[in-house]
């Protein structure tokens, strides 16, 4: 039985989208608060273990989110939906990041941020007061550095399978191709043009907010799995680019020192995975 509170919480973001998340509390007073950023299409849920530990373990408060409109994944939901990965990266991060500081204000702030959860943090409007971020699984991503033979199936992804499916269903069936949920076409389309446009990827967007961590000058910690095909370690540092003011330190975690067979892009946060979290927020 769990010594901690987990409270469903709801906030809004800077363009007025109300957003929901749970609030997991240790018994006894806060050490810090953490943002704990998920993966595209990835279900809030999926963190709760994570989420747990650092709050029962670890005695710090942590707040777990879903992105907008994914709290319902369904066809029909996606198929109107609008949402892109910049809404998820920027206004939802920051959203997230103002209700744990409008609730501990005088709690320092850590940024744990999976795939996605991590890559936008850097054009994020208000940056100051997060003290330290720890992005796992995050990166640069982009289909000419992914190793062979699977570099051919991102090809196939990116160029066929994906645009396709998108294109005649109005959204990415995101469980027939392994990730957690369905994601809307619009998400899709900015994803892709990330992934397909250079080493650079997101950082190269004109179209968002410059990078500038010297807005805060936290440092940083980038976890990699060496076994993760879809943000392989060269990938993950790279993002170290959208951090050029930090102090930026790199981690690679082999599953075969801790007995486990693998972590690839997603088992950091399952029971295998916990083996490494100690290491991870050294």
């Amino acid at each position: 039985m769990t010594n901690i509170s987990k409270e469903p919480i709801t906030f809004r973001t800077d363009d007025g989208v109300t957003l929901g998340g749970t609030l997991y509390r240790p018994q006894q007073v806060p050490k810090r608060v953490v943002v704990l950023s998920g993966g595209t299409g990835i279900p809030e849920g999926f963190y709760r273990r994570f989420a747990t530990w650092l709050a029962q373990d670890k005695g710090m408060a942590c707040l777990s989110y879903t992105y907008r409109d994914m709290q319902d994944p369904s066809p029909a939901k996606m198929r109107v939906s609008r949402a892109t990965m910049a809404d998820w990266g920027i206004l939802d991060g920051q959203g997230a990041r103002d209700a744990a500081r409008a609730i501990f204000p005088d709690l320092e702030m850590w940024v744990i941020g999976h795939s996605l959860g991590a890559m936008c943090l850097s054009k994020q409007p208000r940056l100051d007061g997060i003290t330290r971020v720890i992005a796992i699984c995050s990166g640069l991503v982009d289909q000419a550095r992914h190793p062979f033979p699977f570099r051919f199936l991102v090809y196939l992804f990116w160029h066929v399978i994906g645009p396709i499916s998108t294109s005649i269903l109005g959204y990415l069936p995101g469980q027939t191709i392994g990730l957690g949920s369905t994601v809307p076409a619009s998400a899709f389309w900015q994803w892709r043009r990330w992934c397909t446009s250079g080493r650079l990827g997101v950082l190269a967007d004109d179209s968002l907010p410059p990078s500038d961590w010297s807005r805060s000058g936290a440092p940083v910690k980038i976890v990699a799995t060496r076994d993760d095909l879809i943000c392989p370690p060269p990938c993950a540092r790279h993002l170290e680019d959208a951090f050029d003011s930090a102090t930026v330190t790199h981690l690679v975690l082999d599953p075969a020192d801790k007995g486990a067979k693998s972590l690839g892009h997603l088992g950091v946060f399952s029971r295998t995975g916990a083996a490494f979290w100690d290491d991870i927020l050294a």
